[in-house]
């Protein structure tokens, strides 16, 4: 009787075991069906998506600008200070500490006598500060130009390896995975250059914000002399040395004769002949002198209308051109890489041209290569350059 029960048992256990066998099998068999499900489907999809046709490009809807030669006036903002042969009104144009203020109440002045010295120290510091942070920056540069040098070495190394890898992968000489990881490392090396790029001209600007700093302090540094706009008498004095005064102070009065006039300062590789104030016109000459900037000084006749006091200073336009020539809106021209295009609209179609522009206002651009050009197209910066890049456009409407 135990014979039988450990024989029955035995015969349990073996299909116990025989059950559990073909169980694994099953599922074996279901997992290859499904992966090969997933494999035929994933064939399937990236044939239809290789027989798909790529999305037509949109024409971009641009407007037309008709150019005809009329009377041309171009014009600059710019500022005049009132100046009197007769007196003057000195204000300080920056605030400080009054270290000089040598004339007194009655004392006769000279043109070009100094009047009031602020103390300059801070202005001197802060120049020096913004310098060597100007240097700092520099310096940056110059080691994120190193790492740039460096990933794209790196860059072109990993290309060749891979390159290599392409080709024994042909022979099964190498596994997919690393060609795969490969271009995955190609890829981020790209990305880090493109910060690397970014990094330097993040760095560049900033060195053209510090010059431009710079510049200003530098230009405020000129203000802490005032010198005598021209010669009188000195009828009023507002302040005294050792004090602290805020821009814009009056500080003096000078009187003399009753003859205004405007005054402008201008650089040298800019001329004008007429200036504009109040839609009046008024013709300049140079007085043949120049600054330690560099910029020459220019005058009207006198202005028996000109209410403004000696030493203010008034909002004016100084006319660069004026003539007959066809004028370009700002928004028909595409700057880029220090180049300057328009775009001709003709027959139905956009070509570019690059342009030499001879003279610049508030009005607009005048070129000199635009004689037989009679329209152009008009658009932001961004659309002119995909124009530029080859992106079909569409004219909807006429503009003068």
């Amino acid at each position: 009787m135990a014979d039988l029960c450990r024989t029955g048992s035995i015969i349990r256990n073996k299909t116990n075991r025989g059950g559990k066998v073909i169980k694994k099998i099953i599922s074996i068999l279901i997992v290859i069906l499904v992966v090969f499900a997933a494999v035929m489907l994933l064939k399937k999809r990236k044939a239809q998506m290789a027989e798909a046709k790529p999305p037509a490009t949109r024409p971009i809807v641009v407007h037309s600008f008709t150019l005809r030669k009329d009377k041309v006036l171009l014009t600059l903002p710019y500022i005049a200070t009132v100046r009197s042969d007769a007196g003057a009104v000195i204000n300080t144009k920056i605030a400080g500490k009054i270290e000089k203020l040598p004339v007194q109440t009655g004392e006769r002045v000279k043109e070009g006598d100094l009047l009031v010295e602020i103390d300059s120290d801070d202005l001197k510091s802060k120049i020096d500060g913004l310098q060597e942070e100007k240097q700092s920056v520099k310096w940056e540069i110059q080691s994120a130009k190193s790492v740039l040098r460096a990933k794209r070495t790196a860059l072109e190394n990993l290309k060749n390896k891979h390159a290599r890898t392409a080709e024994l992968l042909k022979v099964e000489g190498a596994s997919i995975e690393e060609y795969e990881s490969e271009e995955t490392s190609i890829a981020a090396l790209n990305s880090e250059i493109e910060t690397q790029k970014n990094k330097i001209n993040t760095l560049r600007n900033k060195i053209k914000i510090l010059g431009s700093n710079i510049d200003e302090v530098k230009a405020a540094l000129k203000y802490t002399k005032v010198y005598a706009p021209v010669s009188g008498t000195v009828s009023a004095k507002y302040a005294s040395e050792g004090e602290n005064i805020m821009a814009g102070r009056k500080i003096l009065d000078i009187t003399g004769n009753d003859k205004k006039y405007l005054e402008i300062r201008l650089p040298s590789n800019k001329t004008a002949k007429d200036i504009k104030v109040n839609g009046e016109f008024y013709n300049i000459k140079e007085l043949n002198d120049t600054d330690a900037s560099g910029t020459l000084r220019y005058k009207t006749s006198y202005i028996k209308k000109l209410k403004a006091s000696p030493g203010e200073i008034l909002p004016v336009e100084i006319v660069i051109y004026r003539g007959n020539n066809k004028l370009l809106p700002y928004n028909a021209v595409l700057d880029k890489d220090s180049d300057k295009f328009v775009f001709i609209y003709s027959n139905g179609s956009v070509k570019p041209r690059c342009i030499d522009v001879v003279h610049s206002g508030v009005q607009g651009i005048i070129a000199d290569n635009l004689s037989d050009v009679k329209q152009v197209i008009t658009a932001k910066p961004d659309i002119l350059l995909r124009v530029l890049s080859g992106v079909p456009v569409k004219v909807v409407s006429n503009k003068r």
